[in-house]
This record gives structure tokens, C-alpha cells and sequence, in this order.
């Protein structure tokens, strides 16, 4: 079966290569936008996981809290499974870490008398796991939260202004890719059923033969089933290797124009699974877009066909 599937393939390449290019180079279209939305969102979503990494919580403490309220705030933290490390700042030492790095800027701020030291102690809270997606936002967002309801804390800060932005944009992104998505697949089965549609017409013969010597439905569906699988598929591919060169080439842009955000080193093209996934994509919809093209085929359905264009 699969040799009759190649012959009839190449049988439709041979006669009708321009209609087979055409719709070869549409669909490497199709698959190249999903691929880019793909490798878009795997990189935001990496970003946001690997600068997590850096973010530190900071709780800052009432100027009156007990001795007690904090050991308590201290062995609660050292004791959450998100958290790797907590350290305490007094406010002298936070005093000596803002001259350290603002002291050119403010010479005198912290020598007034009329203010004295008006930064708070507090602690610093080193993440365990960082931002992973999604699920490690959430438990950071927990975790302060709890935290802002603990006697002696005066507010908690891991920089919750850019952080739930970015994961917003994440969100939403990646909702509105499933829906692009979906409505580039759709147009693939359109794509792929007007090549098939194509090829049975340049093959109402052969089909007629094989109904008369009595082939079953699948023997006269599956050349063009398979056909319009190798659409997909052989589709699928070449989008992913444009995708990875056009991907080579922005991250050399990146390293040379935004070398000093350092992104050449945190972008990674798709992983092996999501190749695989776009390539099984590409095949489904194709075998999909002909099967609905053909599904209505079966025995007599060709010399039905003839004699209703004849009018008999």
C-alpha cells in the first residue's frame, strides 16, 4: 500500500508541480508563524523562569518588633520549601549598604540629625526554585501575601510591578498564540483540500477503474490521505529549519546590538519535544484536511459523478 501511496504521490507532483509548489510554499507559511509564535512564547517563558531565579523578597520590619515576632518570621521563612536563604539587615546595615551604593548622590541624607536613619531593618529572602511558570509566580504572590498579615512586617517588596506585568504578557500572549493557532490550522485543511480536490479530479479515471475492479473505499482514500500527510509534514519541516535560521541570525543581532542585556545567552530555539509536537501538527492536518476532502469518496461515487455532470 504504501508503494501504491508514493507512485500516486509523484504521479500528482509530475503532472501538476506548480499546484503542489504552491501549496507547499503556503503551508511553509502557516507553519512558520506557528513555529515563531511557539518559539516566541518558549522564550518569554524561559525569560521570566531564569530571572526569577534572581528576584529576592524583602521584608521589611516595624521599627518596635519583639525579639520574639522576629524569630518567629525567621524560622516560619527557613522552614517554607520556596525559600533557600533569609537574612537579617539591621538598620544600620542598611544604612551602610544605601552609602555604599547611593552615598555620591546623597552625601548628607543619612547625616541629618533632623532625620537620623529612617531606613527599616529588614530580612532578605533568597527563593528557592525562583519563578518557574506559572506555578512559581503564584507561590511568590502567596508567600507575600501570608507575609504581609505577620505582626512586626511593615510591607514586602520582590519588585511586584515589573514581575506581574511580564507574566501577564506571558498569559496573555500565550492565549492569544492558541487562538492564531487554531485559525492557521484550520486554513491548512483548506489549503490541503484544494490541492487533494485537485489531484482526484486529474485522477477520475483511475478512480473509476478502481471501483469497478472493486476496490474498497480506503484502497481509493489513501493515496490521497498520504498525500496530503507528505504536505503537511514535508511543510512542517522546512518552516522549523527557517524558523532556526532566521532564529540564528536574531540572536547574533541580539549579542552584537543588545549585548548589554545579555539575551544571546538566555535564548533557546525549541526544544526536540515541541519540534516533534509542530511536526505531528503539520502531519494531522494534512492527513486530516484530505480525509475531509475525501471522505465522501466510495464505491460508484466517480461514476456516479460522471453521469450527473452528463445530465443522465
Amino acid at each position: 500500500m504504501l508503494k501504491i501511496c508514493w507512485k500516486s504521490f509523484l504521479r500528482s507532483w509530475k503532472h501538476n508541480a506548480t499546484v503542489q509548489v504552491t501549496t507547499i510554499s503556503v503551508l511553509c507559511g502557516t507553519f512558520f508563524v506557528i513555529t515563531a509564535f511557539a518559539l516566541i512564547h518558549e522564550n518569554l517563558n524561559g525569560l521570566l523562569s531564569r530571572w526569577g531565579q534572581e528576584v529576592q523578597m524583602t521584608v521589611f520590619l516595624d521599627d518596635d518588633i519583639k525579639l520574639e515576632e522576629l524569630d518567629s518570621l525567621k524560622t516560619g521563612l527557613e522552614s517554607d520549601s520556596s525559600v533557600k536563604e533569609v537574612t537579617y539587615v539591621s538598620k544600620q546595615d542598611a544604612a551602610r549598604q544605601f552609602l555604599n551604593q547611593m552615598g555620591t548622590m546623597a552625601p548628607e541624607f543619612l547625616g541629618d540629625e533632623k532625620f537620623g536613619n529612617p531606613l527599616p531593618a529588614s530580612l532578605e529572602v533568597s527563593l528557592a526554585s525562583g519563578l518557574s511558570k506559572g506555578s512559581g509566580f503564584d507561590r511568590l504572590v502567596g508567600l507575600a501575601d501570608g507575609l504581609l498579615k505577620k505582626a512586626g512586617v511593615e510591607d514586602v517588596s520582590y519588585g511586584q510591578g515589573w514581575i506581574e506585568n511580564y507574566a501577564s504578557v506571558v498569559n496573555q500572549f500565550g492565549r492569544s498564540s492558541w487562538f492564531v493557532i487554531f485559525v492557521l490550522l484550520a486554513g491548512s485543511f483548506l489549503i490541503v483540500g484544494n490541492s487533494i480536490r485537485n489531484s482526484v479530479n486529474q485522477k477520475r479515471e483511475e478512480i473509476e477503474v478502481l471501483e469497478l475492479v472493486g476496490a474498497t473505499p480506503f484502497r481509493v482514500q489513501a493515496p490521497f490521505i498520504f498525500e496530503g500527510s507528505v504536505f503537511g509534514l514535508l511543510s512542517a519541516s522546512i518552516a522549523i529549519v527557517l524558523a532556526f535560521v532566521v532564529f540564528q541570525g536574531q540572536s547574533l543581532v541580539a549579542d552584537s546590538s543588545l549585548q548589554f542585556l545579555g539575551l544571546s545567552t538566555e535564548l533557546q530555539f525549541l526544544s526536540v519535544t515541541k519540534m516533534l509536537l509542530i511536526l505531528s501538527f503539520g502531519l494531522l492536518s494534512g492527513a486530516l484536511g484530505s480525509w475531509l476532502c475525501v471522505r465522501s469518496i466510495s464505491t460508484g461515487w466517480s461514476a456516479a459523478s460522471r453521469q450527473e455532470s452528463l445530465g443522465l
